[in-house]
C-alpha cells in the first residue's frame, strides 16, 4: 500500500489524479486502528489519506462498482476491476 500511496502522489502531482470523487461510506474504524494503519502506509496528513481514499473511490465509480457487494461480482467483474486499478496505478501483491 505504500507503493501505491507513492504512485498517487506521483500522480496528484502530474495533475492526473483529479479524477477522484467524494462520497461513499465505508465503515469507520477505530482510532487505534487509524493509527496503525497510518504508520504502515507512512501517512501522516490526514488530508493526503482523504485524497487517496477519494482516488480509490473514483475508480470505483468510473466501473459502476461503488454500489455493489464483492460476494455478487463473478470472476469476469473481478478481473474487470482488477485491470482498472492497475490502469490507475494501484498494483495488488
Amino acid at each position: 500500500l505504500e507503493k501505491n500511496y507513492r504512485k498517487f502522489l506521483q500522480l496528484e502531482a502530474s495533475g492526473a489524479a483529479t479524477q477522484g470523487g467524494g462520497g461513499g461510506a465505508l465503515p469507520s474504524s477505530s482510532s487505534s486502528m487509524e493509527v496503525l494503519d497510518q504508520k504502515r502506509l507512512g501517512i501522516s496528513d490526514l488530508a493526503d489519506r482523504a485524497k487517496f481514499k477519494e482516488y480509490v473511490l473514483g475508480v470505483l465509480k468510473e466501473g459502476d462498482f461503488n454500489e455493489r457487494r464483492s460476494s455478487k461480482l463473478d470472476q469476469d467483474d473481478f478481473l474487470e476491476l482488477l485491470a482498472r486499478f492497475n490502469a490507475a496505478g494501484i498494483h495488488f501483491k
